[in-house]
């Protein structure tokens, strides 16, 4: 089933709305999360740049109760899970667990990134706070050297419920304007279509034989100009119609008019065209489309047509009492042939009258000159 051109335009611009709707929310989403991940994690490592000046006097004096208590107190109030951990990796002190019930953190990625001198930054699920927690690990120098890490996390769930909230603001807005844009696509579509399908009618009324359609277009300049060629164009062929018509009927009138038989055959010999002469020599009104030997029988005629391959041909024969004088002319295209039979009876005739008459003349005067001759030798 041919689907409309309508149908075709706003399915193409359906499919662009969606492909770029998808790919947009898409990068969006991922701009937007890596954002907020960028922001919380610069938030995080300079929390623990502070953290460091504040707990490093502590470490210097190796008061552990007193760190355990400021990492607490700190926690709460920030709402951030702190951990101390030191070049092994054992925790020093943690604002949410008893340090000496967690194990060693000296192979996570992020205490790793910090004991080179960088910031480390994951995402993981803790298993002691059964969630995913967003780590950021910075480094604490001691006596010139990284001894310690200062870790900081914050559960992920806190990101995912403003990215959650942002992708619900921003599909929602997606939706309003794939809306929109599928109003406007399909606006365009009916603006684009419309005169192709007024074109199309058109062109079947003149294929159907109405050559006096003219088709007035209100649209952008291309299809404007489309429809006035296409106007042109049926005016033209109107013209050479009009042309070919009367060209038609005077050919039609002539070789009616004509005495001699006419033909007009192809390569295979199927009569194309013909004329009440030939019709009558023919002896049957249905001869259009029949091969000429069944109409015309004649073995003569047969050679004279095979003789007029590329180039003319004539002779005469005899059929019925009647004498013909047939000539045979290949049309230029070479697909066609014109036969022309012209009744010479009448000639052959007064021939035949004129071949009697010198033979009796010649008879009538031979005897006398005979008689005369034998007289004079006696």
């Amino acid at each position: 089933m041919r689907l409309p051109i309508i149908i075709k335009i706003f399915s193409g611009y359906v499919i662009v709305c969606l492909a770029l709707a998808g790919l947009i929310l898409s990068v969006s989403f991922q701009t937007i999360r890596t954002h907020y991940m960028d922001t919380y994690t610069t938030g995080l490592k300079n929390l623990g740049n502070t953290l460091v000046l504040i707990i490093d006097p502590i470490m210097k004096k190796e008061d552990m109760p007193g760190l355990n208590s400021l990492v607490s107190d700190m926690g709460k109030s920030l709402q951030t899970r702190i951990t101390v951990i030191n070049f092994s990796g054992k925790v020093l002190a943690d604002s949410e667990n008893d340090p000496e019930t967690l194990e060693n953190h000296r192979d996570r990625p992020e205490i790793i990134a910090a004991f080179i001198g960088e910031t480390g930054r994951v995402v993981r699920y803790s298993l002691t706070l059964q969630k995913d927690m967003l780590y950021v690990a910075v480094p604490m120098e001691i006596e010139g050297k990284t001894g310690a890490v200062i870790r900081m996390s914050i559960p992920f769930e806190n990101i995912d419920i403003l990215l959650g909230t942002l992708r619900h603001d921003i599909m929602k807005m997606s939706f309003i304007i794939i809306a929109i844009s599928l109003f406007i696509a399909f606006f365009i579509s009916h603006r684009i279509s419309s005169p192709i399908r007024e074109l199309n009618r058109a062109s079947r009324q003149i294929a159907g034989g109405d050559l006096d359609v003219r088709v007035t277009l209100k649209s952008s300049t291309e299809i404007r100009e489309l429809a006035e060629n296409f106007n042109d164009m049926t005016e033209h062929l109107q013209t050479s119609f009009t042309e070919l018509s009367g060209r038609r009927e005077e050919l039609e009138s002539i070789i009616s008019s004509m005495t001699e038989a006419l033909l007009v055959i192809d390569n295979r010999g199927k009569i194309l065209m013909f004329n009440e002469s030939a019709q009558r020599i023919a002896g049957s009104e249905k001869i259009l489309g029949r091969y000429f030997w069944e109409v015309i029988r004649s073995v003569k005629l047969n050679e004279i047509v095979e003789k007029a391959k590329d180039r003319p041909a004539s002779d005469d024969f005899e059929m019925e009492n009647t004498f013909y004088l047939c000539s045979v002319t290949p049309i230029r295209s070479g697909r066609a042939k014109v036969v022309l039979l012209h009744d010479i009876t009448e000639r052959k005739r007064i021939e035949k009258i004129k071949k009697d008459l010198v033979v009796n003349v010649s008879h009538e005067l031979r005897t006398p000159l005979t008689a005369i001759k034998g007289f004079a030798e006696t």
